[in-house]
């Protein structure tokens, strides 16, 4: 089943997922069903979305969750490991960091706060496997002031984003080393909601190719 329709036939515990997201999701996690990954979901709320990845990686998938609140009673019911901690903590987020294996997607749908948003990407994407996808949900909250955000706000989310572009194209510019902790920083897919960031070695990129004749 696609991953529209497994969630059209959940029945396990609650989730709430965009049906574009899922759609989305659909075609950049295809290629990692059955896979040995290690998936990362920040803020897991009821547990339904860990099963709902279970059912849809595989038993060889690595799942993990992290929440702010202890949710570590659901492990047995999710098929995940499940970590207590605040997303917005480099401290908790290093040493969850160093206690899994190599992750290979990561969905931070957690305090949807910008800051946190914002730190927890500096201190995993640099981690992430090659090839990985790092996605965060509900980015709406960057134009909410109570979220740490707003219109044009340089402290949001949204904004650190645009600024990102600039690195996916560095080779025209000096090397800022602000940058240096996403040098595999490959595309940024931006949909109502919802950002899917790709890492990619830039050696894999190739250079420009020629075809046809006059």
């Amino acid at each position: 089943m696609t991953l529209v329709e497994l969630f059209q036939n959940h029945s396990g515990l609650p989730t709430e997922k965009f049906n574009h997201h899922l759609e989305a999701y659909g075609h950049f996690f295809s290629p990692f069903q059955g896979q040995d990954i290690g998936v990362l979901e920040i803020g897991i709320r009821d547990g339904g979305s860990l099963q709902l990845w279970r059912k849809y990686f595989g038993p060889a998938a690595r799942i993990y969750g992290l929440d702010i609140q202890d949710r570590t009673y659901l492990k047995d019911k999710v098929g995940a490991e499940i970590f207590v901690g605040d997303q917005g903590d480099i401290k908790v987020l290093r040493e969850l960091i160093s206690g899994m294996g190599q992750l290979h997607i990561v969905i931070d749908d957690g305090s949807h706060n910008s800051q946190d948003q914002i730190v927890s990407f500096k201190e995993i994407f640099p981690t992430l496997e090659d090839g990985g996808l790092y996605i965060v949900e509900d980015i709406h909250t960057s134009y909410r002031e109570n979220y740490g955000g707003g219109l044009l706000d340089q402290r949001s989310f949204v904004e650190y984003l645009k600024a990102r572009i600039d690195f996916i194209h560095r080779s025209e510019f000096l090397f800022d080393s602000e940058y240096k902790g996403a040098t595999h920083l490959f595309a940024i897919h931006i949909y109502p909601s919802l950002a899917i960031i790709e890492k990619r070695d830039p050696r894999t990129y190739g250079s420009a190719l020629m075809n046809g004749s006059l």
